[in-house]
């Protein structure tokens, strides 16, 4: 009996033993799983995620995270509800329903669904989906399980940056790269109807209006300009705005006639518009290009030409149309100018220009204690053609990029003397463009080379045509002063080939005149030549300057300019430009 007894409340004990460990496990884990589901919720917080499961009629059985960044309700208004009767769908604005719906029904994953719900606040949020569907062990469907994570800022954020990259912020227009991509797609389905024109549009006198009243002001002008060329156009073409105050715009479906009158209607009514700002009225014109759009030019090149259409119109006085003739070559060759300077810093890298040098001989044949060159600028293309200074010079001052090459040669000199004139002692003329005179980098950049350099100034002599002098007398008189108290020489370029007078240069203390090649050419056979040379060579005795003759080519120019008592010749009569070694 004793025995029974003890065995039975060993047993009784292992029970509870056991009871109180099944107890003790069960609480552990209920402890993990609501440990878990803390952790879920926190990440899910974290990332903007909800986690979910849907039964096998795809309703919501479990969500875990903010509901209301989805569905701007509580979880306990979604479970029960299926998607569909969430989302309150829109033809008009939903993404991906058929897919979703396809997927579902195929009980097939849901790999990065997009779709939207409409909240009760009438706003709109925006959720990829993602998710698996769950089957027992016999493989019944038990539904899905998976994870949303809203995007709807990331999706407003790349509407944003996809409109940045298609139009302009300030006039809302089409910007440059999607003009451009308009003007191809015309290209290629337009250029056999010869309906479609392309135009290049710049507004004259804009500058005026930043310099006055300042840029915010510009700016506002600039988006009532858009506006009203946009409403004069109407459904007749396409505006965008290309940079500044330049507008591109391809006419579309019309005439020659038409879509010159569309372009003089615009410029009529630029010039009627006014400006009201501060109780001050501002007005702008607009010069206008245009180009016929046709499958025989590319769309970069009917867009320069446009733009060169537009310069021409400028030249010609401005607030007009110049339209292309592209049966004529009178745009070639400034088209030709501005593919030369399109990247001067990068045709100086690749080393595409070079130098040679041309014999400046002294007159006087006792005269021979020191050599004296000019150098001249040479340009290699990519194909390794020569292209001559009289195409890519006129178009660097004309983009004002020319001072670039007066540092580069400038530079060059400097670092190469010993190579290109190992005999040393040689005086280096130098051409320097007008703007370089007026630049204030440029004054300093000449300061810093000379500097760094062991070639004295004095065997540096800068050469500026007759012409930048005159009409930048002042900048000149400033430039040259500053230049001469380093001891760098000057010359008057291509003096006698305008109509000015003599007078200008009691103000500029030059140590040459270079006679214009004009003058010399004929002076063995035309005296009225011959006269104006002797009064330029007496003219500059007086004021102490040598004379340099220019385009001497023979001997006889030879003799009468030795006549005259002529200091220095210069031309092919004297030697040929020459490579530099």
């Amino acid at each position: 009996m004793v025995r029974l007894v003890t065995a039975a409340f060993v047993i009784s004990l292992l029970i509870i033993v056991l009871l109180i460990e099944v107890i003790r496990r069960g609480n552990k884990n209920r402890t993990i799983l609501e440990e878990n589901e803390a952790r879920y919720r926190d990440l899910a917080h974290a990332g903007a995620n909800i986690f979910w499961e849907m039964d096998p009629n795809n309703r919501f059985s479990y969500m875990s995270g903010d509901s209301s960044l989805f569905y701007g309700t509580e979880i306990s208004n979604i479970l029960g509800k299926t998607l569909d009767q969430l989302c309150k769908r829109n033809p008009r604005i939903d993404f991906e329903w058929g897919k979703y719906e396809s997927a579902l029904a195929a009980q097939k994953p849901l790999n990065n669904f997009i779709l939207k719900v409409r909240l009760p606040t009438k706003d709109i949020n925006i959720f990829v989906i993602n998710g698996k569907a769950i089957f027992d062990k016999l493989g019944a469907f038990q539904g899905y399980r998976g994870i949303s994570k809203n995007i709807t800022h990331e999706h407003l954020l790349s509407q944003k940056l996809a409109y940045q990259a298609n139009y302009d912020e300030l006039t809302g227009l089409i910007n440059r790269y999607s003009f451009n991509s308009r003007l191809k797609a015309h290209v290629e389905q337009d250029s056999r109807s010869g309906s479609c024109y392309i135009c290049f549009l710049d507004l004259d006198r804009f500058k005026l209006v930043n310099d006055t009243a300042g840029h915010l002001v510009g700016d506002a002008m600039l988006a009532e300009i858009a506006q009203l060329i946009e409403k004069t156009i109407g459904e007749h073409g396409v505006l965008g705005r290309l940079g500044g105050d330049e507008f591109g715009l391809i006419i579309l479906d019309q005439s020659q006639a038409q879509a010159q009158s569309l372009c003089e209607e615009i410029i009529e009514e630029i010039n009627a518009y006014r400006f009201h700002w501060n109780q001050r009225l501002f007005n702008v014109g607009i010069s206008i290009g245009m180009v016929p759009v046709t499958g025989e030019l590319s769309v970069t090149e009917l867009l320069s030409k446009a733009d060169l259409c537009c310069y021409r119109a400028k030249d010609l006085g401005r607030g007009r149309v110049y339209i292309a003739n592209l049966d004529s070559d009178d745009l070639y060759d400034e088209q030709l100018q501005m593919g030369y300077i399109a990247n001067v810093a990068q045709a100086i890298e690749q080393n595409q220009f070079y130098l040679v040098k041309q014999l400046i001989k002294s007159s006087d044949s006792m005269h021979k204690n020191q050599s004296h060159y000019e150098m001249l600028i040479r340009y290699r293309d990519e194909q390794g053609k020569i292209i001559a200074p009289g195409l890519f010079i006129p178009a660097a001052e004309k983009h004002s990029v020319i001072t670039l090459i007066d540092q580069w040669v400038l530079s060059t000199v400097l670092n190469r003397y010993d190579d290109f004139f190992p005999q040393g002692n040689t005086q280096v003329s130098i051409n320097l463009s007008g703007m370089s005179l007026s630049n204030e980098n440029f004054v300093s950049e000449v300061k810093r080379l000379l500097t760094q350099s062991t070639v004295s100034p004095e065997l540096i002599c800068f050469e500026i045509t007759e012409t930048a002098a005159i009409s930048q007398l002042g900048k000149a008189q400033e430039f040259i002063s500053e230049m001469k108290s380093l001891g760098i020489k000057f010359a008057i370029d291509d003096f006698g080939s305008g109509a000015s007078s003599f007078g200008y240069l009691k103000n500029l203390p030059v140590d040459y005149l270079k006679i214009d090649g004009s003058l010399i050419r004929n002076i063995v056979s035309d005296s009225s030549d011959r006269a104006i040379v002797e009064a330029i060579h007496s003219i500059a005795k007086m004021m102490s300057m040598k004379t340099v003759a220019e385009f001497v080519e023979n001997d006889d120019i030879i003799k009468v300019l030795q006549e005259i008592g002529v200091d220095y010749l210069q031309g092919y009569g004297i030697e040929k430009p020459q490579a530099c070694e």
